[in-house]
Order: C-alpha cells, then sequence, then structure tokens
C-alpha cells in the first residue's frame, strides 16, 4: 500500500521477545513468527505496525524490540531493534491544601503516562469504560479518598501518550498524629526482583524514567513531626539512579521522586546491585511524614 503511494517501504520479518531471539547467521524461518513495516522516508526511518488500530505513527509493540531482525528487500539488509532504544517517561504532579471545611485535604492530581502505559488505560476504557477505570485508582489509595472532575486527555490521539487529571480530597479524622505517604497511590509496593539468587540475564522491555512531585499545604492544626530522610542513590554509576527528598519551610511541604533506569539489559552478575537498588526504591516510596497536632 505504501509503496503505491510511492514511498520507500520494505517488510521486516522479526522474532518477538516471547518467541527467542534470533541468531543473524541462521534466519530460519521457523524461528520467525512476526512482520512489521520499515518506512523511508525524509531521511528517516519509520517502523510501522498494522496489526494493532490504537499504535501511534511510528510506534510498535515492546515485543518486537528483541535485537535482530531482517529486511525483506532486493539488497540484503537487517535492523537491530533494542530495548534501550525505547524510553518510557512518566510525569505526576500533585498539589494538595486545607479543605473548605478544614476537616481533610483537597487537591489535584495530574499524571502524564508513558506510551505503553496509555495503551494500557485506553483499553481498559475501551473495555469497561471510564467510570470503572477511575474507581480502580480509588481503591488503589491507601486510605479513604474521594475523587471528582475527573477527566483523560488524548484518548483519541493515538500519537500521543494520555494525561489522567481529577481532583481529590483526603478526608482526616483529626487524629493527635497523621501518618502520610507523599507517593499517594503510586509507591512501588514490591521490589519485581524477589529471587535470592538469578542465573540468567535480566531483560526488561523500555527504559524507565518516573518523576513525581508533589507540594501540600500543612494541615491546619498542624506541625511536621517527622520527615523521611532524602536519598540520592545510582546504579552501577550511569545504570540507573533515584532521588526521593523534601523541602519545607514550616507551612508547606515540597517532596521530588525521580526513578531512572537507563539500561534494559543485565548480566547475572549485575543481579543483586539491581536487586538492592529496587528494594531501596520501595523502602523510600514507602517512608511516611508524621504531622502532629500543635498544642
Amino acid at each position: 500500500m505504501l509503496r503505491d503511494e510511492g514511498l520507500k517501504a520494505d517488510a521486516v520479518i522479526l522474532s518477538t521477545r516471547a518467541n527467542g531471539m534470533i541468531n543473524p547467521c541462521y534466519p530460519l524461518v521457523e524461528n520467525l513468527n512476526y512482520v512489521i513495516v520499515r518506512l523511508r522516508m525524509g531521511g528517516r526511518d519509520y517502523f510501522l505496525d498494522a496489526t494493532d488500530p490504537h499504535l501511534g505513527f511510528g510506534k510498535i509493540p515492546l515485543e518486537c524490540y528483541n535485537g535482530y531482525a531482517r529486511v525483506v528487500s532486493e539488497q540484503p539488509d537487517s535492523v537491530i531493534l533494542v530495548p534501550d532504544s525505547v524510553r518510557e517517561f512518566r510525569m505526576t504532579t500533585v498539589f494538595l491544601s486545607a479543605s473548605d471545611a478544614r476537616d481533610g485535604l483537597t487537591g489535584t492530581f495530574t499524571e502524564m503516562q508513558s506510551y505503553f502505559s496509555s495503551l494500557d488505560i485506553r483499553d481498559s476504557v475501551r473495555t469497561r469504560g471510564e467510570d470503572a477505570y477511575f474507581e480502580d485508582l480509588r481503591k488503589a489509595y491507601p486510605f479513604d479518598v474521594q475523587l471528582s472532575d475527573k477527566h483523560i486527555d488524548s484518548l483519541k490521539d493515538y500519537d500521543q501518550p494520555v494525561t489522567v487529571r481529577y481532583a481529590l480530597t483526603i478526608p482526616m479524622a483529626g487524629d493527635d498524629r497523621i501518618y502520610f505517604n507523599p507517593m499517594l497511590s503510586e509507591a512501588r509496593k514490591e521490589n519485581p526482583f524477589v529471587a535470592a539468587v538469578r542465573h540468567f540475564p535480566i531483560e526488561m522491555p523500555c527504559r524507565i524514567d518516573e518523576l513525581y512531585v508533589l507540594r501540600m499545604v500543612i494541615p491546619k492544626g498542624y506541625e511536621v513531626e517527622e520527615l523521611p530522610k532524602g536519598v540520592r542513590v545510582r546504579l552501577n554509576d550511569a545504570d540507573g539512579s533515584y532521588e526521593y527528598g523534601f523541602l519545607s519551610d514550616g507551612e508547606t511541604i515540597q517532596f521530588r521522586s525521580r526513578l531512572m533506569l537507563n539500561r534494559t539489559y543485565f548480566l547475572p552478575e549485575d543481579y543483586q546491585s539491581l536487586r538492592d537498588f529496587f528494594a531501596l526504591v520501595v523502602k523510600e516510596q514507602g517512608q511516611v511524614v508524621v504531622f502532629r497536632k500543635k498544642k
């Protein structure tokens, strides 16, 4: 179809991640299980997949990033599709202040999703509806919360990631102490690397970059009793990093968390450092700010 329009396009045959990797020296047809298109236009290469109508232009499934792939063309050619070329960026911003009734916190939550997470959200909304999706978000909070003014931007714009927005209200019972996790429902609760020992390489689907920023007004009648210490750590120098920190002026708290993973492939000897890195992330994201009632 693209060639009929005068464009330079070729089929690319490959093996998906679940199907195993291809040996470039022995391109056996039974080892290949997927076809995409390479479009050359404006001095650039674009890879296209016609099987999913909800993929944007130049997007292919993550499972296709599995190394060597062979171009079906008059001249022998190949491409290398590596997970390291895919960066999934997610940014979350939260603002909280005292509610009008001064019996809790109210504010706004805005999250620009990463591209492939957006595909999952689109699938969920398409099959179950927006109400069910937001109800799942509400249940993910570690405490009672009310959501209102709910929106999902760019649901039908498949070239863009979606942005989830809503207002939230967090009731408080007036206890002497309040234990508040600034990550709200976004904290990682489990280390994905549970085995004590691993004998095989670790292959992740993409690089990740998760930024979370919160600004909150300290609840009326309370003061900060305990603020977690900030952390800044690197994974093997340049393979990844994690930042976690607070600023407070006595009236407001500003919090920032950023998790970056710059590699997708790790050898077995790197496993322990990777496991320890994510254990630290889970530990830090589970910490709470303690507020106490002013005397």
